[in-house]
């Protein structure tokens, strides 16, 4: 399996901005040894969708509504996203956890919202620093894959990925370190296979850099990257990817 390598570029960019820094990873990087997912703001996504159509790079959005339709200003629902034939759509991200307060039930609906019109979610999970401290990681990660997963049927197994985001390492510069992303990473694996029987993908997300890439793809169980700040500029994007082809090659 190639190595997924995602970029969550939050609320950046323009679409100018973002089409051009896609011109600039592709010189760099081409997408033939990895699979590049590229998650940009809402206003770009038909223009980045557009101008990657029918190459080897995907493209997904970093959210979907719960709900079909209904009174929700400001939301978009998966078959809107469909019309946009995306790959991929971010799901529980912490920062829709902590900042939209978005329940462990609502990321279980929209994850069934997404594989009703065949949109691939990337299911985010984590703890926070407290629960980490106060010896709860392990609860918390089973307690939101077993939701996440409820009444999804096998099946869609081979739709899934799952990225593993500790709260407290996003956006700090503080990644996990070396034995925090195995156990947790052995941890997920077993849950998954519980829950699916499945070999399902599994990133790795925190404050993932050009320095850390080439130890963290070494390890047990770590499929790829869900990137956020080093995302933002090719250079440091780009040399991440090259980190991390060197060890898979």
């Amino acid at each position: 399996m190639k190595p997924i390598i995602a970029a969550n570029w939050k609320m950046n960019f323009t679409i100018d901005e973002s089409l051009n820094l896609i011109d600039e990873i592709i010189k760099k990087s081409p997408s033939n040894e990895a699979e590049l997912i590229f998650f940009p703001n809402y206003i770009s996504l038909r223009s980045v969708q557009q101008k990657l159509f029918d190459s080897a790079y995907k493209v997904g959005s970093q959210n979907v509504h719960h709900d079909e339709s209904g009174a929700f200003t400001g939301e978009v629902s998966a078959s809107m996203l469909s019309v946009l034939n995306l790959d991929y759509v971010i799901i529980g991200h912490s920062e829709r956890r902590q900042y939209f307060y978005e329940s462990d039930d609502q990321v279980n609906q929209k994850i069934k919202r997404a594989l009703s019109v065949n949109i691939k979610p990337v299911v985010c999970i984590g703890e926070t620093i407290d629960q980490r401290k106060s010896g709860k990681t392990i609860e918390v990660l089973t307690r939101q894959l077993n939701k996440a997963f409820e009444e999804i049927e096998s099946f869609n197994a081979n739709m899934i990925l799952v990225a593993y985001e500790p709260v407290w390492a996003i956006g700090t510069g503080v990644s996990a370190d070396k034995n925090q992303v195995l156990e947790a990473h052995a941890l997920i694996k077993q849950t998954l296979a519980s829950i699916f029987s499945e070999n399902i993908p599994i990133l790795y997300g925190g404050s993932v850099n050009a320095s850390n890439a080439f130890e963290l793809i070494n390890l047990n169980n770590v499929d790829g990257f869900l990137i956020g700040g080093a995302s933002l500029k090719s250079e440091s994007f780009c040399q991440i990817i090259e980190n991390v082809l060197v060890e898979n090659n």
